[in-house]
């Protein structure tokens, strides 16, 4: 778990979604559409390199970003090249003035890679099971190394998630409830149900049948429904993470479940543009106390 600027992850992320509407869609086609060197882009991608003003303000140009995700690169990008530059910060004056306007306050660097990440999640969990203040339990059951979780239990402390107790740490969910209503964390969660639903694909072929439940149905619906349909999928994951979520949980699970149109406006998706979902209803891995139940949406 590599904590990278927010920018950084909204410009992979871009280069991702380019990828799953394009197959051929390269790192050299990212860099040529936003006028990078490719070897330069891909070391900027694994912060070897800073992004530059020009290549920010082209990306931003080329890019399909929402208003809050602009907002969200700009504010990230802007508060890297003070942190390095100090005050050469040639061309940021420019970029403030394009920056789309919020009222809401910033995510750090820290807060957007807790709510994006779904191992942070994983290791909030594994505290509430047997040996849950071991690191090394913790590792060895989610397949992390100790740094991973020691790093990951610092961050969400620092940032409110857990706190400190006389026997370890303990879930402390302000910090979340304080920000899950807010457009900017928004982003943060869209990012933590896409690698959740990539961790289901894989749990496809890894994980037997008999250790998970994963099933998908298409129907036709009526779409005035949709609102009814939201509430009951809300409770339904509330309900069973509150029914399997009891106090002698030995095992972390994750839940994600997608409703959506594969016809009419926003249902021309293609199989080869899904990221590991077919289409319809799906439910993947029904939970034991899987804190990741609380983006459910």
């Amino acid at each position: 778990m590599k904590e990278r600027p927010i920018h950084l992850v909204l410009l992979e992320e871009e280069l991702k979604r380019k990828k799953r509407v394009n197959s051929r869609f390269s790192l050299r086609s990212f860099a040529k559409m936003i006028g990078a060197d490719p070897s330069h882009l891909s070391k900027i991608l694994q912060c070897d390199k800073p992004l530059t003003v020009n290549i920010a303000k082209r990306f931003i140009e080329k890019s399909e970003l929402s208003e809050t995700e602009k907002s969200l690169f700009w504010d990230s990008f802007i508060r890297e090249r003070e942190k390095s530059f100090g005050d050469k910060t040639l061309g940021l004056e420019e970029i403030a003035g394009q920056k789309p306007q919020s009222n809401e306050a910033p995510l750090t660097n820290e807060t957007f890679y807790i709510i994006s990440e779904p191992s942070h999640w994983a290791v909030l969990e594994a505290i509430r099971t047997p040996g849950g203040n071991d690191p090394e339990l913790i590792a060895g059951k989610l397949g992390l190394s100790v740094i991973e979780v020691t790093s990951a239990i610092s961050r969400m402390v620092r940032c409110g998630f857990l706190k400190r107790t006389e026997t370890g740490v303990a879930a402390e969910s302000s910090a979340y409830e304080n920000s899950k209503n807010t457009t900017v964390a928004e982003t943060a969660q869209a990012l933590h149900q896409k690698r959740v639903m990539e961790k289901a694909a894989i749990a496809l072929d890894r994980v037997p049948a008999v250790n998970r439940a994963q099933e998908c149905v298409t129907f036709a619906i009526d779409a005035a429904k949709m609102e009814q349909a939201q509430a009951r999928i809300q409770q339904f994951v509330a309900n069973l993470v509150q029914e399997l979520g009891a106090s002698n949980a030995s095992d972390v699970y994750q839940l994600s479940m997608s409703l959506f149109p594969v016809s009419g406006t926003y249902g021309q998706i293609s199989i080869e543009t899904m990221v590991g979902t077919p289409a319809g209803l799906t439910v993947q891995a029904p939970a034991a106390p899987a804190v990741d139940s609380i983006f459910a949406s």
